[in-house]
């Protein structure tokens, strides 16, 4: 649903109201990442190594106003850029990105 949103209407000028957040609004031209990197610190610093499925299913809840889609790229990989994440040896080919069974631990 807010993938939907967003992909309309990526502007702004309306509120939804999700079940667990009091509401999503979307007035800003430029979506404050710094808002869902923070909730992600919150979330999983201290917990160890994580699946990317598990940060993904963690965005697209209702826990955040963004979006699965809004995670590696605006997020993930300036985190790992400064230092912020680390990566699993051996879970992926490529640095600076994230495919299906990346483990990341926040620093």
């Amino acid at each position: 649903m807010k993938q939907a949103i967003w992909k309309v209407i990526p502007f702004g000028d309306f509120a939804f109201r999700a079940s667990r957040k009091n509401q999503l609004t979307m007035i800003l031209r430029n979506p404050d990442f710094g808002v869902l990197k923070q909730s992600l610190i919150h979330y999983f610093r201290g917990k160890g190594w994580i699946s990317i499925e598990e940060i993904l299913e963690y965005v697209a809840s209702d826990n955040t106003d963004f979006h699965s889609g809004q995670v590696k790229r605006p997020v993930l990989v300036p985190m790992e850029d400064v230092g912020e994440i680390q990566i699993r040896d051996g879970t992926r080919k490529r640095r600076r990105s994230f495919p299906d069974g990346t483990m990341i631990r926040f620093i």
